[in-house]
């Protein structure tokens, strides 16, 4: 795939969230499932919005290449599947996760939301919506157990002169994404496809503070694409983080045990369950399938979901074999999902920041660097090289 194919495929990536956001088609520490491991050691620096009335946050979003063939048939927060293939660029690494499960506080996939697969934490938060306007009816339990859709980016952050290299920035669907995607499609200048390595824009953005509970958080308040003067190159973006090698997926078998408090052998940790792993205890059938009939009269792997049975009344050993097996025909070629470590990581040089950050607007092209002026971006420049 050549860097010119890349590029019209990251853009149409762009058109997709654009028409797509805010539409929702399933269902009605690290803050993210990331095995580190796969950078053999290499520093993550995680990046924060700020809400400074001296200087907005100013940073690029860097697409990074698509290494898993299991990322193909992940779920958006439209339902869709992503359909990015080996070889894609992608800007964003969308998921969906419950948060601080079992014994260990973790954050986990959402296999439902992700691949319609069964889902231990979903079922016991559907239960529990089921007991609404009940007295047994516990609020904050289900609420607990609701899996929330993230964002990951990869990003340049111009303001942080201490730091060299990109981060990566983890914030929730809601917060940023739908906003960046408003803005993108009703640019003056047309859909703006800012994390094109070549010619993609700086992202201004104005913080402030919104509280809820106690707690204090930042969000985007104001947000202006700027002109880019010098662009990156391919190696900057098939060198940076491999967020989809980087996504720990779980099997159905490996999130229930993770959320029942459940070790490696089977047996229950004797440490206090945490208030999300609180709910029924199903037991994980042990027998191996001996007949795999689907006793709705459908067939294995390819009717998965299709009748009221399967969520109910179907053994767990042939329901996860089920899954398997319906994992196996998504789209694409998904092979082994298992996360394997990559070779190296390329460090990344820093861009020059910007020495004049022009507005982009009405159709202008960049300003060449040719005729950039000297003024430097936050009174400091940095080499790239």
């Amino acid at each position: 795939m050549t860097p010119e194919e890349r590029r019209a495929r990251l853009r149409q990536r762009t058109v997709e969230s654009a028409t797509d956001r805010g539409q929702r088609g399933l269902g009605k520490g690290l803050r993210v499932p990331f095995d580190l491991a796969v950078l053999g050691g290499k520093e993550v620096v995680w990046y924060e919005l700020t809400a400074n009335h001296r200087e907005s946050n100013m940073f690029d979003i860097i697409p990074w290449e698509v290494r898993n063939p299991a990322y193909s048939s992940m779920r958006q927060f439209t339902g869709k599947a992503n359909n990015r293939v080996v070889g894609d660029w992608d800007y964003k690494l969308e998921i969906c996760i419950h948060k601080k499960i079992g014994v260990s506080q973790s954050p986990v996939l959402c296999l439902r939301e992700m691949f319609g697969h069964k889902c231990a934490i979903c079922d016991d938060m559907f239960d529990e919506y089921k007991k609404r306007g009940t007295s047994e009816f516990n609020e904050k339990t289900a609420k607990a157990l609701q899996p929330q859709w993230r964002v990951v980016y990869v990003v340049y952050d111009y303001r942080d002169q201490k730091h060299v290299g990109f981060k990566l920035w983890d914030i929730a669907y809601k917060s940023f994404e739908e906003y960046l995607m408003t803005k993108a499609e009703n640019d003056p200048s047309g859909l703006v496809v800012f994390s094109d390595p070549f010619d993609g824009r700086i992202i201004q953005v104005e913080g402030k503070i919104k509280k809820i509970g106690t707690k204090d958080y930042v969000e985007p308040a104001g947000l202006t694409f700027l002109s880019r003067e010098e662009p990156y190159t391919e190696e900057d973006v098939t060198g940076n983080y491999p967020l989809d090698k980087m996504l720990i997926i779980p099997t159905v078998e490996e999130v229930t045990r993770l959320y029942l408090g459940m070790d490696s052998e089977g047996a229950d940790q004797e440490a206090e369950p945490s208030m999300v792993s609180s709910g029924r205890r199903r037991q994980a059938a042990q027998q191996p399938i001996v007949d795999e009939m689907c006793p709705a009269g459908g067939t294995v792997g390819k009717s998965l979901f299709t009748f009221s049975e399967c969520d109910q009344t179907c053994p767990e050993n042939l329901f996860q074999r089920c899954s398997q097996l319906n994992a196996e025909l998504g789209p694409g070629e998904k092979g082994d999902i298992k996360v394997a470590p990559v070779a190296e990581i390329i460090p990344k040089t820093t861009p020059v920041p910007p020495q004049r950050a022009t507005r982009h607007s009405g159709g202008a092209s960049p300003t060449p660097p040719s005729e950039a002026s000297s003024a430097t971006l936050g009174g400091a420049r940095r080499s790239r090289r």
